[in-house]
């Protein structure tokens, strides 16, 4: 009965996909995430997470259009899925949400789960830039150390990112800008910004 029933949630989820792709526009900035869309029955990838406000459900990512709130893409969870070889579960579903009619110069924001290099090269691979929070395990022994001796708002160039930087919040803890507040100041800057990532990372004040 599960098997049947995420037959038919794949067969439908890929028909709205392609409505999505075929018949909405999109613009420069888009936002990756993902919903719990709510959902009581018994299925097999039935998923629970206590911060959504659904808890349990039916997890959904997308790819989502800033300005409209339009869904250009979507790619329904259904556990293990089978991933190319050579490649990581995040890229994968990277692949399949940006699998758009190609648009040049777009400014993806992502939370730390799509914070990788190869994510990274990926994107820039197809002429777009990405913003978001990586994790100082996900990024290399090499740029791990040398994040060590960073200051606070010392900006530096690595091979990968245009730009690195520590950002301190009132709970000491280095985040990301909201996605509409990087929108706002994309558009403010003529739709140019450069590839920024934040680490996100405990800081000390002396």
């Amino acid at each position: 009965m599960s098997r049947n029933l995420l037959c038919n949630c794949n067969i439908k989820s890929q028909t709205l996909d392609t409505e999505f792709r075929t018949l909405v526009s999109f613009g420069k900035n888009l936002v990756i995430d993902e919903q719990l869309i709510k959902f009581a029955g018994r299925i097999f990838f039935l998923q629970y997470n206590p911060a959504k406000p659904a808890k349990r459900g039916i997890l959904v990512r997308a790819c989502v259009d800033t300005f409209t709130n339009f869904i250009l893409s979507m790619d329904l969870y259904a556990a293990s899925q089978t991933v190319p070889k050579g490649e990581t579960k995040t890229l994968d579903v990277i692949k399949r949400l940006i699998d758009f009619p190609k648009q040049p110069n777009c400014t993806l924001f992502c939370d730390n789960y799509y914070g990788t290099i190869d994510v990274v090269e990926y994107i820039k691979s197809i002429g777009h830039e990405q913003v978001g929070t990586f994790r100082p395990s996900r990024l290399g022994k090499e740029l791990s150390q040398n994040l060590e001796k960073l200051q606070l708002n010392q900006v530096v160039q690595y091979p990968v990112f245009k730009e690195v930087k520590l950002k301190k919040t009132t709970k000491e803890k280095l985040k990301v800008v909201t996605n509409q507040q990087q929108a706002q100041l994309k558009d403010q800057q003529q739709k140019h910004i450069n590839t920024i990532m934040y680490i996100q990372k405990q800081v000390r004040i002396k």
